[in-house]
């Protein structure tokens, strides 16, 4: 529309110049190239490189930078995702978003870092096992359940997401914040997806490997939806 300018945020003059132009007083930065086989490479003029320049534009603008970023930075093998929770990043995805957060924090501008676990919803991204699911409900597949299904995991709804994102730039909220949604089991999820979506049917079961509960403690300044009614919203 009318408010819409392009720019490759890999270009760092095209960056640098829509930044001179347009002189933003709040930038919400979203972009990231998400890949957990790319290097660091491959990664770094979008991952890196972008949000350092726009960090830099803030803190010589008195603007204000909400970034999101994403508990990939402390790894896979965690239980609970916390501010407090070791940085053990084991994709170079994961070092690229650490790596940011740190160019961010050490430039000295007012800022926001808000990192998200699986982020669900409608159309949501493939590589996220519960968007699957719910993309596959919509179609009328059942989504399939790997192993018993009793692991624990609080996904954020996307609506919620947005919100806290629109909070933290209204509220100029700086610091680092960690946003998950309800606890549940991966069954139940799938469960109220087959009731919601496509009611009658269950789950497909397939063997799987066991995992383990990995939960990210909601940083207390941002409200969930259940699992439920955000299910329930996309109908």
């Amino acid at each position: 529309g009318a408010n819409h300018i392009s720019c490759d945020l890999s270009n760092t003059l095209e960056l640098i110049n829509l930044l001179r132009k347009e002189k933003p007083s709040i930038v919400i930065n979203l972009a990231a190239k998400v890949s957990f086989t790319a290097s660091i490479s491959e990664l770094y003029s979008l991952n890196i490189l972008c949000p350092a320049i726009i960090a830099d534009f803030c803190l010589k603008n008195d603007s204000f930078l909400v970034q999101a970023s994403s508990i990939a930075v402390n790894g896979n093998n965690q239980t609970l995702y916390s501010v407090n929770t070791p940085f053990l990043p084991n994709s170079n995805y994961g070092r690229s978003k650490l790596l940011a957060e740190n160019v961010i924090l050490g430039s000295g501008c007012d800022s926001s870092i808000l990192r998200f676990g699986g982020i669900f919803g409608a159309n949501g991204p493939d590589h996220l096992g519960i968007n699957k699911a719910i993309n596959n409900a919509q179609k009328g597949k059942r989504p399939i359940l790997y192993g018993v299904g009793d692991v624990k995991r609080n996904y954020i709804y996307v609506k919620d997401a947005a919100e806290a994102i629109v909070k933290c730039a209204e509220k100029k909220l700086t610091g680092v914040h960690c946003l998950g949604g309800e606890e549940k089991t991966i069954i139940d999820m799938l469960s109220d997806i087959c009731e919601v979506l496509i009611p009658g049917q269950l789950p497909e079961h397939i063997k799987g490997e066991k995992t383990k509960d990995q939960i990210v403690e909601n940083s207390p300044y941002f409200e969930t939806t259940s699992f439920r009614t955000a299910i329930e919203e996309i109908v």
